[in-house]
């Protein structure tokens, strides 16, 4: 019992400290008494607890540098992985890099996205170490009703969508010059009519497509690998 007094005023020593501060990127600051962040769900990362109140907040709403250095080096850690695997952070969203800088292109931009249904299946195959991206877009559409579509999958993996009936030309992106410059090449028009087509990348295959040069996309600094 004579340690009593003394838990007690270690106790109230404790609650009389000042809640830590974290400045949100509008400007604002959030108290806290404990922090936690998970970057994988980047539109619920970062948890805020003080007493019983609660905050959510985004992780694009919070400076990376204004975190405390543990959860920093989570959340940079976490980036360089995801990055390394291909994907980087848009709006609060982990997406695929090739597959937003392709569509992004004017190039190879559509107004309209093509919906995975029908009576056909495609497969992308990817034999190769890296995450691998194709564009897919149908032939002869009418001026303003054009459509696409990308496909992303991960080495060793295969990815299978639904097309409808028509003609399809593929867009395979893969990176060059040391990843500063994404190549695109593309293949002759595929008919597909109730038919299931797969597509192999990351290795030479008897009867694969011809690929025609398409042109290159230029990667910005910060997504670079």
């Amino acid at each position: 019992m004579r340690f009593l007094p003394t838990l007690l005023m270690f106790a109230l020593c404790l609650a009389g400290l000042p809640a830590a501060e974290l400045a949100t990127s509008d400007g604002k600051t959030v108290t806290y008494d404990s922090i936690d962040c998970d970057p994988a769900t980047p539109r619920s990362a970062i948890v805020l607890k003080e007493g019983e109140r609660i905050t959510t907040l985004r992780l694009s709403q919070v400076a990376i540098k204004a975190l405390p250095a543990e959860i920093r080096a989570k959340v940079e850690a976490f980036t360089a992985k995801q990055r390394q695997a291909g994907l980087v952070l848009l709006d609060d969203e982990w997406v695929d890099r090739d597959g937003h800088l392709l569509k992004s292109d004017e190039r190879f931009a559509y107004p309209r996205k093509l919906r995975p249904l029908g009576n056909n299946r495609f497969t992308l195959d990817n034999k190769g170490a890296r995450r691998i991206t194709v564009g897919v877009r149908p032939v002869g559409e009418a001026a303003g009703k054009q459509r696409g579509l990308e496909v992303s999958v991960q080495p060793d993996k295969q990815r299978t969508i639904q097309l409808p009936d028509g003609e399809y030309t593929l867009l395979v992106v893969s990176e060059v010059d040391g990843g500063a410059e994404l190549d695109v090449s593309r293949t002759d028009p595929i008919k597909l009519t109730k038919h299931h087509y797969t597509l192999v990348v990351g290795i030479p295959v008897a009867d694969g497509l011809t690929l025609t040069p398409a042109g290159r996309i230029a990667v910005p600094e910060a997504m670079r690998r």
